[in-house]
């Protein structure tokens, strides 16, 4: 049997314990929350800051696109500008040809519209066309200048083609293409191209050969370079029936 002073002493013990144990307690589940915490905060501040940063760049890219903008259409309107000229250089001035406007006139839609073979519509001249713009020398008008794709071997071809008034063609300028180098690229050479000018757009139209032309409407292909041949021809043959509809044809017309 304990006496009073043992009960005493055993129980300011124990209850010297059970603080201890509380106190341990509560430290160990502070340093807990404290290494959560950290632990939370290591992994939220990355985030964060990236959150910011993808933000202000973001803000960044938007300002200097609204600034940069203007220079860049500008820059496109000199350079296309610049392509119409080398086709049509007694040009001054041109106005762009409405081709939404052009297909609600009979003549014109229907050869944009051509047929298949099954007799099915398709727009395809109407998807190759890029640009129909009259030219003028002061408040003359002396010709047309289309903007017009051509399958080549590697892809659709660009060109700018220029047709005087009297319907023949001025000068043509291939544009951007993938053909292959060495092969289809002299196709589109100054040299090759440089051959076709003159020529006149006649009711026939315009055919590759592979020898020596023996008609006005005959073109010579490049020997190993069949396909990209073919789409300049084919792209003058687009271009010439297009003349032909707007030069028997009035149409709207819209300041470029």
């Amino acid at each position: 049997m304990l006496d009073a002073h043992e009960l005493k002493l055993k129980n300011l013990n124990n209850s010297v314990k059970k603080n201890i144990a509380i106190s341990d307690y509560n430290h160990l589940k502070q340093n807990y929350m404290l290494n959560n915490f950290r632990k939370i905060k290591e992994s939220i501040i990355p985030i964060i800051v990236m959150v910011c940063v993808c933000a202000a760049v973001g803000a960044l890219l938007g300002i200097t696109s609204s600034i940069t903008k203007p220079f860049i259409e500008q820059r496109n309107l000199s350079v296309s500008r610049n392509a119409h000229i080398s086709v049509l250089p007694f040009a001054d001035s041109f106005k762009e040809i409405n081709i939404e406007t052009l297909t609600k006139n009979e003549s014109i839609n229907k050869i944009l519209s051509e047929q298949k073979e099954d007799g099915q519509r398709a727009n395809e001249l109407k998807r190759k066309i890029k640009g129909i713009y009259e030219a003028y020398k002061g408040q003359e008008m002396i010709g047309w200048v289309i903007d017009i794709t051509s399958k080549g071997y590697g892809g659709d071809i660009y060109f700018t083609i220029g047709i005087s008034k009297d319907l023949k063609i001025s000068a043509v300028k291939p544009g951007q293409n993938t053909e292959t180098p060495g092969l289809g690229s002299k196709v589109l050479s100054k040299a090759f191209v440089s051959k076709l000018e003159g020529l006149q757009i006649k009711q026939e139209d315009f055919k590759t050969v592979k020898s020596a032309s023996a008609s006005e409407n005959e073109i010579q292909g490049v020997s190993g370079a069949t396909i990209t041949s073919k789409a300049v021809v084919q792209a003058l043959n687009d271009a010439a029936k297009i003349v032909k509809a707007l030069s028997d044809t009035p149409c709207q017309k819209e300041v470029n």
